[in-house]
């Protein structure tokens, strides 16, 4: 029971967050641009709204690992923090928190709770990444990165 509740609670905490900081999730990315005479914002001032991802729930230890440890390498390439990369660091972070809530369901002691921190400072890059904040994203990913680590290191 005491499992259940826990895995309730890692799924509630990255749902609500993922609920209020998504419009709709299946909506395709547009841009919306209002006329000169209406407001004085520029093209350049103007943002797509951002195109959330459905990813399947991983269902293996196996291939929980396998794309938790891809995601991590791609995510530990990321350097430069311009748009296109928190871009693609927001898209990576879909495929980890699901590899990151099979662990949070099916770990236990330590590397449960590991699980259950990362979760959360996950959500914070990918929230970071989500409205192209450079400073906070690339502190937040090395926060998770040296957790990524910990979890990594409990897998073998």
């Amino acid at each position: 029971m005491k499992k259940l509740f826990a895995s309730a609670l890692i799924l509630s905490v990255v749902m609500s967050c993922k609920q209020e900081a998504s419009q709709t999730p299946e909506a395709p990315a547009t841009e919306t641009v209002e006329s000169p005479a209406k407001s004085s914002t520029t093209m350049a001032e103007v943002k797509k709204p951002t195109q959330h991802l459905k990813v399947a729930d991983l269902t293996s230890l196996d291939n929980a690992v396998k794309v938790f440890n891809e995601t991590v390498v791609k995510l530990k390439a990321k350097t430069k923090f311009d748009a296109a990369e928190l871009n693609e660091i927001h898209l990576i972070t879909y495929s980890t928190e699901k590899a990151l809530a099979y662990f949070g369901e099916n770990f236990t002691g330590e590397q449960k709770e590991l699980a259950k921190k990362a979760v959360i400072v996950l959500e914070e890059v990918h929230l970071a990444s989500e409205s192209n904040n450079k400073d906070a994203t690339q502190k937040k990913l090395t926060e998770f990165l040296a957790l990524a680590v910990q979890i990594a290191m409990k897998l073998k």
